[in-house]
């Protein structure tokens, strides 16, 4: 049961949180019809799992409930796949009818993680020092970390890690004090959660909630944990399976595991974002996935437990007979075993079986199966973030317990903060500039050519022709252009930037449809993108040159003037 003092700290973590999202961000992404931030001409994946939301909105309904029927055409694709934090997508659908023509909500999202951040943090803290102050001072740290500010907006789903801190503290802090029912039910709605913001985030709340019932297997309670294993289990597939997440032919595996990973000096290494240090090396530039800098304030303060740790282990020997205390390190070490667990299993996870420090690389063989099923979670680096949270958990605690003098505790927290904000302002300042400081802005397609109008008003559905991942790697302003071009004139795409594709399947249908044009087939509905190779014959087409690339029409166009060809071999 929530206590009346927990409740209080909640609220006010909550309303820091929310501060602190207003004061870097601003108020105009939480405008509900300002939507020209999320299109930038750049390669932001926010332009991806904005558009995502926009087809899945424009889509019929279907079941799976998350099926979208227009970008993968004439295929499906599952919400879930474009990012788009399926579970607000969802919601916002069922009131599609009365919301204006542009809304977003984005914005909101974002507050409500800093929000429940701030909130569930705070009272983490507060259970273990019982101090409100200082666990609200504390709460900053967690609510304003770096890995926060990293994923806002950028991968905006990736950016609820107040569902990690929710699980460390049911598992911590409230698990004795909860019924089999309870316990069932919490686990159950958090898996859910997961799986409807970003399913990178379920192995971090089930690393937790395995965890505690390991506690419990330890003190031969086992019903409960086998209860709140396969309740969130089932939960997690049976919505996973209504939002359509098993839908269709593409592997939902990744590839590249271990490219994506945690670099050994990840804790340290600013990767550029620090005022302070400059950033270490790395064996990949993709290592910006395991992205866990602690931040110069944090290190401070683990300094300082080092060295009170230090000197009250010297007294303690000195005091206290070794049989003793050996005899007492045996009988807490099982206490200790779901907590060894904890963090063995998702550092090594993040890590990978690429194992590096710096640009230096040790590969570790794994068999296809468990290559395979490891690949799921490509990005490993991400699975490095149970564990940078607890760090600063501990850090916190052990800050308040090694210092009994009053006050002198909140005294280092907040200067140990000023010094941690300072550390990160560069990302603070650059996001501020980006969201909060920057004028109201109109979108306006870069497509400008009169023959796009005239093309939407003949063809319902636009092919691009192969390879579609050089649209996806390499063309990706170009992209979300004809997207939006697309959406504005309600036409399928048969493709689109999922985090879960196969283009090879795509680009065989696309190769199998000009085989049919070669042979004389017309398909009087399709018009056709041509962003880097082009087929081996006319097959049919009039080829026109709009805006830095070859569009194909069943049918001459009025309002361009044809170009002359020379195909592919």
């Amino acid at each position: 049961m929530i206590k009346k003092d927990e409740k209080i700290i909640f609220l006010i973590g909550t309303i820091i949180g929310a501060v602190l999202f207003i004061l870097i961000f601003g108020f105009q992404v939480l405008d509900f019809t300002y939507t020209a931030w999320l299109l930038p001409q750049s390669l932001s994946d926010l332009s991806q799992h904005y558009i995502g939301w926009l087809f899945y909105r424009d889509s019929s309904w279907h079941f799976p409930l998350g099926l979208i029927d227009n970008i993968l055409y004439p295929d499906y694709a599952s919400v879930v796949y474009t990012d788009s934090i399926p579970l607000f997508a969802f919601i916002f659908k069922l009131f599609s009818g009365i919301l204006p023509e542009q809304f977003q909500y984005f914005g909101l999202f974002g507050i409500l993680c800093y929000m429940l951040q701030g909130g569930f943090s705070a009272c983490l803290i507060y259970h273990f020092t019982n101090k409100k102050v200082y666990s609200l001072v504390t709460s900053v740290f967690f609510s304003g970390s770096l890995l926060m500010l990293f994923r806002m907006f950028y991968h905006t789903s990736l950016s609820a890690h107040w569902l990690i801190i929710a699980a460390i503290y049911i598992w911590l802090c409230k698990e004795g004090e909860l019924s089999t029912v309870k316990s069932v039910i919490i686990w159950s709605v958090l898996s859910i959660i997961a799986v409807l913001t970003h399913a990178y985030f379920l192995p971090m709340i089930w690393g937790c909630m395995l965890c505690d019932i390991l506690e419990q297997f330890l003190a031969y309670k086992y019903k409960k944990g086998f209860l709140m294993m396969g309740s969130s289990g089932l939960c997690a597939v049976l919505f996973g399976w209504i939002f359509g997440m098993f839908y269709g032919s593409s592997s939902k595996t990744g590839v590249f595991y271990g490219v994506f990973s945690f670099n050994l000096n990840g804790f340290f290494n600013s990767q550029g974002y620090s005022y302070f240090f400059d950033p270490l090396p790395t064996a990949s530039e993709w290592q910006f996935e395991g992205l866990a800098y602690l931040g110069l304030g944090i290190m401070i303060l683990i300094a300082i437990c080092l060295i009170l740790l230090g000197i009250k282990s010297i007294k303690h020997i000195a005091e206290k007979n070794k049989d003793n205390a050996k005899s007492a390190s045996k009988k807490n070490f099982k206490k200790k075993i779901p907590y060894i667990v904890f963090f063995s299993v998702f550092t090594l996870l993040a890590v990978s079986n690429v194992v590096t420090f710096g640009k230096y690389m040790l590969y570790i063989p794994l068999s296809d199966g468990i290559a395979k099923i490891l690949g799921v979670f490509r990005c490993s680096g991400r699975l490095i973030w149970p564990i940078y949270y607890m760090i600063l958990l501990y850090t916190c605690i052990g800050i308040h317990k090694l210092i009994s003098k009053k006050w002198i505790p909140e005294i280092l927290a907040f200067a140990a903060l000023i010094i941690q904000l300072i550390d990160i302002s560069p990302q603070i300042s650059y996001l501020h500039t980006e969201f909060a400081s920057s004028e109201r802005i109109e979108y306006e397609s870069l497509l400008v050519d009169p023959a796009w109008q005239e093309c939407a008003e003949k063809y319902d559905h636009i092919m691009f022709y192969p390879d579609v991942l050089y649209i996806i790697s390499s063309k990706k302003v170009a992209g979300y252009e004809l997207q939006m071009y697309a959406h504005e004139n309600h036409m399928t795409l048969n493709m689109f930037c999922l985090a879960r594709v196969s283009t090879e399947a795509i680009n065989q249908n696309v190769y199998l449809h000009f085989d049919r044009l070669k042979q004389g087939y017309k398909d009087p509905d399709t018009m056709y993108i041509f962003l880097e190779d082009l087929p081996s014959e006319s097959c049919g087409l009039h080829y026109y040159y709009m805006d830095t690339m070859i569009v194909g029409t069943p049918d001459p166009l009025e309002s361009a003037k044809e170009i002359d060809m020379v195909y592919s071999e």
